[in-house]
């Protein structure tokens, strides 16, 4: 009985016993594997933001759990190169420290050699930095050393400054030594500028250096001014000495400027020297002027030198002028003499009155003097005319000085179109109306 009893005593001294090694175990592991791998959340010690702890590597992690922040973010980013995923890191990590410690992270980036991971990181930084302490880190530029690294630092600041302070962008631009930055900065620091305050953005603009890269910074600022300053613009145009770049932005200008100050821009129009930019000044106010300025229109299409662009003018500006006022329109055509340009200008006037004027339409169609141009004319007319009001039409068409190969050759062209053509006889006044009082003369 006794030898029983010591016997339980015994196994159960030793159960104890592995009981607590096995604790101590756990408790080792525990801790061992705390400094393996350290997980740091955004506190006052460990001020990381971002998305969660950060994992350390065990190779950086061990035997430095009372590191400091700073050491803490140079350990991870050691262990990080410069693949895709590794410079996601490295922004994220960099923004953080940035955000935390913007000097020690700028020491950091000292060291780092030239490279993909250096330039994100000075991005990163630069971000951080500007939005904890735009002072300071324009200070840290300013004391840098004149190379690229005090370039891609004074281009980030600037970047950064265009949209939201763009005066503070541009006194940026002077420790930028490398002109092809400065350009770059010029043409987006300008139209951020211009959305802003046109007069200063125009001062400044006129203070830099006459060439390509302020004529390109004017024109991107004339692209925002064009809705709301097209004055500001047309001021701006003439110090750009690049005719090509002149020529680009003038569709924007002169589109927003009829639209809104017809009269103003025609006043800048006769300004304008003789050549192409003013004939390509004229054709835009031309195509872009409301319907209820054709006739003055049809004038400035008359000034336009190139042959091919005055003649495309002069179609637009009549058509405007006979759907908005064609009596007035029929009375200048009367004046001209027969030839080539009343013909023309017959042609055009038709194809705006044919559908709401159609007896007018024809009329005037039978009066152009050219055989092949009044028969496509006629045809054209009278096949429109079909559609919306056939009776009336046939009517004409049958008592009409036309052979009746032609007249037929009309009916079949209307009737194969009507298949594809639906009628809309609303909009067509009575074929007794006419659109004048005075018709062809």
């Amino acid at each position: 009985m006794k030898s029983k009893l010591l016997l339980w005593v015994a196994s159960g001294c030793i159960a104890a016993a592995l009981g607590i090694v096995l604790w101590g175990i756990h408790i080792w592991r525990a801790r061992h594997d705390d400094a393996t791998t350290e997980e740091v959340h955004p506190t006052a010690e460990h001020p990381l933001v971002g998305a969660g702890p950060v994992e350390m590597p065990a190779r950086v992690g061990q035997d430095h759990v009372t590191d400091s922040p700073n050491d803490v973010f140079r350990r991870a980013l050691s262990s990080l190169g410069d693949s895709e995923s590794d410079l996601a890191q490295v922004r994220r990590l960099v923004g953080e420290w940035g955000a935390y410690d913007p000097q020690a992270a700028a020491a950091w980036l000292l060291e780092l050699a030239a490279g993909a991971k250096k330039n994100e990181s000075l991005r990163a930084l630069a971000g951080a930095w500007g939005k904890k302490d735009e002072g300071g880190f324009h200070q840290w530029i300013v004391n840098l050393p004149q190379d690229s690294l005090k370039d891609r630092a004074a281009v980030q600041l600037a970047q950064a400054l265009a949209r939201t302070d763009p005066a503070s962008a541009t006194e940026v631009l002077q420790w930028i030594s490398e002109k092809a930055l400065k350009a770059g900065l010029y043409q987006e620091i300008a139209p951020h500028w211009a959305a802003k305050d046109a007069r200063a953005v125009q001062r400044w603009l006129l203070t830099l250096p006459a060439g390509p890269e302020r004529d390109n910074a004017i024109m991107a600022a004339a692209r925002t001014l064009t809705s709301n300053e097209p004055e500001e613009v047309a001021a701006l145009m003439a110090y750009v000495k690049n005719e090509d770049l002149r020529l680009q932005v003038l569709p924007y200008l002169i589109s927003e400027w009829t639209r809104t100050n017809p009269v103003a821009a025609a006043q800048w129009l006769l300004g304008l020297p003789a050549g192409q930019l003013r004939d390509r000044a004229a054709y835009e106010f031309v195509v872009n002027v409301d319907e209820t300025q054709g006739a003055i229109a049809f004038e400035w299409a008359l000034t336009i030198q190139d042959e091919h662009s005055r003649w495309r003018a002069m179609s637009n500006a009549m058509h405007k002028w006979a759907r908005h006022d064609p009596s007035a329109a029929s009375e200048w055509l009367n004046q001209l003499s027969p030839g080539p340009a009343r013909d023309s200008a017959v042609l055009w006037f038709v194809g705006g009155i044919q559908i709401t004027y159609p007896v007018d339409a024809v009329q005037w169609a039978m009066s152009i003097e050219d055989v092949s141009l009044r028969q496509q004319s006629v045809k054209e007319t009278l096949v429109r005319w079909l559609h919306v009001d056939r009776p009336a039409a046939e009517a004409w068409l049958n008592s009409a000085p036309l052979s009746e190969a032609t007249k037929q050759e009309i009916l079949k062209k209307a009737e194969k179109e009507s298949r594809y053509h639906t009628p809309s006889s609303s909009t067509v006044p009575p074929a007794t109306r006419s659109c004048v009082e005075k018709s062809v003369v």
